[in-house]
């Protein structure tokens, strides 16, 4: 039986896991963050030899040789994905194993990289204790230091460390490693992710002396009174001497945040018996330590100051902590004492050029972009992130539930889910990987909760590994979704349930445990709507702690092939079984660019909310959301928008406000009543006073609008000119001043619309109720297209002219829209009502007949010439906004040109729509186009591409664009939902009776002054 088809060898020769045990050699450079200004580290990573084959039985015969044939030998970069570097191929699967399912056996055809390099060491480093660090390897490898081998090791996402002391040559030396793609271990790797191979993160030399700290923890809690800090330190030493060593002094160091030393302990003295370990406790009370939390990430620094009489000299090894505490308090997670609220986010390690290796400048980018838009937490979904990521979640504060290496999802696919997990065989296997996560991140005050894994059923081997944990740390909690009855977990974590799902929990009498949702709104494609709602019910039960949406970044892959530059997705490197793209589903693009989700959700956490109490009075509540800062962090000021246009604004102070509580604060507002037949808005903005590790003074923290006065539309069509109406040979002409309209008498169509000789539409309005579909539309769209929604045929039923006059007339069209094959029709009534100043308002009012299915949308499509590539309106924006989706969007005026009005979505499908519109413009490059305007509030997108074109693109790339405009008006459109992997929307486009209506007025000349009517 080969090891990496074996469930109880996981590891030959590795050293335990532990923390960042780097020594420095002076104590005025101990940045744990820039261990390059250690003496004693050396990074391997670069440009390594590389030979690839299909499987691990069949390797290069100079492998373990002192030289290799270079011309048979290729070159890679260390860290990387091979499948990136042109070996392989990516594959992408969400739940299923890509293999056979036969634990633990895996394929014959089981790619295997061999990788080579030389790396030098010194005198100095030759009498010390040197070891090598893989902080990522995925699945299985084997090392060889000098041809001899040293050990094997699995776990793609933890550290592995070999003691290469023993293999080590001054000078010159080889270094050899056999990376395997598949082991058993690949059995508790199935996480929804692409599956990528190779030595993933960074690869390191670190020199230790003979007798060094070998480990060591720092709990750093608080009192019950939550005022004073408790800090104990337990240090660990081993003695790698053939002899009991007496001499041996360590001290502690604490420093605050201006690096000022705040304590230093006693010099403890012990001695070592030969090849052994030696424990150390040191323990003190620290007087009222500025205490750690997401809001306020205060660090100190640790300095551990260590000698020995047989060590040459003097090591330092230096770390962060912060003084908080976690715990289970009045049926809530506190943090200090106070309840908190998860603000939270599912985040893989991911760059959409270099796979799981991820730059550190990536990783703050992360968490910088995190911070701006309100979040507070990060689940590391679904496995321990690169060791750096912690460090930077420490320094800028973020709260993290760590996660265990493992999930079994493809046995969903069998009769027994909980095949492994249910499994004394594989007890070590699971515990091993809890162990190596718990040691390594231990002493980070930004994890506050360990994670046994995901998705892998609930058995007997999660049983163990929660009472290990439970006896390894009382500081922390304890989670795991598939713990349905919460037996061994702290809190109830589960995904995907709807908002009336946990209220009902919530409301339950006997319900005392907190309810956090580990993942929730499925932020796939165009989405996820109803955020608000989710945040509405967690402040509103006090049981309900907020949740962590999935997830963070869009999982595409930058492929370039063929002249083409696009980002793929499953099935897109020909891989088999595939799940599609059901890995872009981040709140980033795989740019990192924010989606408009980003900004809704940014938008509902906002830590500072405003209510109205009395806007007639310029009454407003001001709502402290922040669970531990007060707000006198922040400015605040207030403006005056009239139709569009800010009349008056002002800054107004907050002061003593703390966490947790409301002022109600008095705008001074002039007489309104003067702005007659005026819509206006009062808007509120909260910016950073001052600036922060993430972000610059005046970033906007939140935002909020008011309407104190709805607009009152006028109809003004008073015009020196008359309307001639001409009927005959089956037309139905209506002519005025520089204008005429005509319709077809046979069909029903409006054939023209002339101003100055400009056609206006391209093609009648017509009346549409499909969209491209969303992913969030999953429930949905097999129906849709079964009953052929995508495929409506209309019927004419009459036209004839209603009403004339010299000054209006009214133009009755009645057709009846259907579908092939089914009994499902909607009889639509048009009302053209055309005006002698040219204005044409669109009356429609519809009554649907048969068991219609819920409807995508309900509007009117228009064609334009593709000159119309400018528009102005006024109403939410500047981006896009959905029904359920609109909470980030502001009222106002916006200008903007058609090709920037698409959301770029990897896997095209519906976007760009703007809500609750008041008037929209859209004209050429001279000022003709058209003033649209409704007597209710309505939506709109606007593209260089039609509804097909979209619908029958994969990649974004493959958008036919620019022969036209296409111009969507809706009454409704069908909400987003999360649907794609979570509840539909709560609010469905139901085909019931509707009525709507659209005016269309000439704009020829200057857009502004035109627009400013309005």
């Amino acid at each position: 039986m080969f090891d990496w088809e074996n469930q109880n060898i996981i590891q030959k020769n590795k050293l335990n896991s532990h923390v960042n045990i780097i020594p420095f050699a002076d104590e005025n450079n101990t940045n744990y963050l820039e261990v390059g200004l250690s003496p004693w580290y050396k990074l391997l990573n670069g440009e390594w030899n590389f030979y690839f084959t299909k499987s691990p039985l069949v390797g290069p015969d100079d492998f373990l040789s002192e030289s290799i044939d270079k011309k048979s030998w290729e070159k890679i970069n260390v860290p990387s994905c091979w499948q990136l570097e042109g070996y392989d191929k990516p594959h992408y699967t969400d739940e299923a194993y890509p293999f056979p399912v036969d634990p633990p056996f895996v394929p014959d055809e089981n790619p295997c990289g061999y990788y080579r390099r030389e790396f030098k060491i010194n005198s100095k480093w030759i009498d010390r204790n040197t070891i090598i660090t893989f902080e990522g390897v995925d699945s299985a490898f084997y090392l060889w230091i000098n041809g001899e081998k040293v050990g094997y090791s699995q776990g793609s996402r933890m550290t592995a460390e070999f003691d290469i002391s023993a293999y080590l040559k001054e000078g010159i030396n080889q270094l050899a490693v056999k990376v395997i793609k598949w082991s058993d271990g690949s059995y508790l790797e199935d996480q929804d992710m692409w599956w990528l191979s190779g030595i993933f993160r960074n690869v390191y030399l670190y020199s230790l002396p003979k007798i060094y700290l070998a480990d060591y923890e720092v709990i750093s809690s608080l009192d019950d009174s939550y005022q004073d800090g408790k800090l104990e330190v337990k240090l660990k030493f081993f003695n790698s001497f053939k002899k009991l060593v007496s001499k041996n002094t360590v001290k502690v160091k604490l420093l605050d945040q201006k690096n000022k030393t705040v304590w230093i302990s006693a010099e403890e003295k012990f001695e070592i018996a030969a090849e052994s370990d030696k424990k150390i406790e040191i323990k003190t009370i620290i007087d009222k330590p500025v205490k750690w939390t997401a809001e306020t990430p205060a660090l100190y620094k640790l300095l551990i100051i260590f000698d020995s009489e047989l060590n040459k000299e003097k090591e330092y090894i230096s770390s962060s902590l912060g003084f908080r505490r976690v715990e289970l308090k009045d049926g809530n997670i506190s943090v200090n004492g106070k309840k908190i609220m998860f603000k939270g986010v599912n985040r893989h390690d991911f760059d959409a050029e270099t796979g799981r290796t991820v730059s550190l400048d990536l990783m703050e980018s992360d968490i910088i972009t995190m911070k701006k838009h309100n979040i507070n937490a990060v689940r590391t979904s679904h496995y321990p992130n690169d060791p750096r990521f912690y460090d930077l979640c420490d320094y800028y504060g973020l709260y993290v539930i760590d996660e265990a290496d493992i999930e079994t999802h493809g046995f969903m696919f069998t009769t027994n889910t909980g095949e492994l997990s249910n499994n004394p065989d594989w007890e070590e296997a699971y515990l091993d990987r809890l162990k190596r996560m718990v040691e390594r991140d231990k002493n980070h005050p930004s994890i506050i909760i360990w994670s046994l894994g995901n998705e892998s059923g609930f058995g007997c081997n999660h049983k163990v590994m929660a009472e290990w944990l439970r006896n390894r740390d009382q500081t922390r909690l304890i989670h795991y979704e598939p713990d349905r009855k919460q037996e061994i977990v702290d809190f109830n974590g589960p995904m995907y349930s709807s908002v009336e799902e946990i209220v009902k929990k919530a409301e339950e009498k006997d319900y005392q445990k907190p309810l956090i949702l580990c993942e929730y709104a499925h932020a796939m494609g165009n989405g996820p709507g109803g955020l608000q709602d989710y945040w509405d019910a967690f402040y509103n039960y006090e049981r309900l702690q907020g949740g962590f949406i999935w997830d963070w970044i869009d999982q595409g892959l930058l492929k370039k092939e063929n002249n083409r530059q696009y980002y793929a997705y499953g099935g897109d490197y020909g891989d088999y079984p595939n799940d599609r793209n059901f890995n872009l589903n981040g709140l980033l693009f795989p740019d990192r660019t924010p989606s408009p989700a980003c900004l809704e959700y940014k938008k509902v956490l906002e830590p500072v909310k405003f209510e109205a109490e009395d806007l007639t009075k310029g009454e407003i509540w001001l709502i402290n959301r922040y669970d531990f800062k007060d707000l006198n962090n922040l400015n605040f000021f207030w403006k005056i928008l009239v139709d569009g246009h800010i009349e008056k604004s002002s800054q107004f102070e907050v002061k003593d406000i703390k966490a947790g509580q409301r002022k109600l604060l008095q705008i001074e507002l002039d007489d309104l009543e003067r702005f007659k037949d005026s819509e206006i808005v009062l808007e509120i903005n909260c910016l950073l006073a001052e600036s922060k590790k993430w972000a610059d003074a005046g970033h906007e923290i939140a935002f909020e609008q008011f309407i104190l006065k709805n607009k009152k539309r006028n109809h003004n069509n008073k015009t020196a000119s008359k309307l001639e109406v001409l009927e005959g040979e089956n037309k139905i002409k209506i002519e005025g001043d520089e204008f005429y309209y005509q319709f077809s008498l046979l069909n029903g169509e409006l054939e023209k619309s002339i101003y100055k000789n400009k056609e206006l539409f391209n093609k009648e309005p017509e009346f549409n109720i499909w969209r491209a579909p969303i992913d969030n539309d999953e429930p949905y769209e097999e129906k849709w297209k079964k009953l052929n929604l995508d495929k409506s045929i209309q019927k004419l039923k009459s036209i004839k002219v209603k009403e004339k006059s010299e000054d209006k007339v009214v133009v009755e069209k009645i057709i009846k829209v259907g579908v092939p094959v089914y009994s499902l029709t909607i009889l639509v009534n048009f009302d053209y009502l055309i005006y002698a100043d040219g204005e044409i308002e669109v009356n429609l009012s519809g009554k649907p007949e048969g068991d219609w299915p819920v409807l995508p949308r309900i509007g009117l499509k228009i064609e334009l010439d593709s000159s119309f590539k400018n528009l102005k309106w006024y109403g939410l924006g500047p981006g896009e906004s959905y029904y359920d989706s609109k909470n980030a969007a502001r009222i106002g005026i916006y200008k903007s040109e058609v090709a920037k009005m698409h959301t770029p979505y990897i896997f095209p499908q519906e976007n760009g729509n703007r809500t609750d519109t008041r008037w929209l413009s859209v004209y050429n490059n001279n000022g003709l186009g058209l003033f649209i305007t409704s007597e209710k509030r309505f939506n709109f997108s606007i593209h260089d591409y039609s509804i097909k074109s979209l619908e029958r693109a994969k990649h974004q790339d493959q958008i036919i664009r620019g022969d036209k405009t296409y111009l969507q008006l809706d009454y409704k459109q069908q909400p987003l939902g999360s649907a794609s992997c979570g509840p539909s929307a709560a609010e469905e486009l139901k085909a019931d009776d509707f009525d709507f209506s659209f005016s269309f007025k000439v704009n020829s000349s200057n857009i502004i002054a035109f627009n400013k009517l309005y």
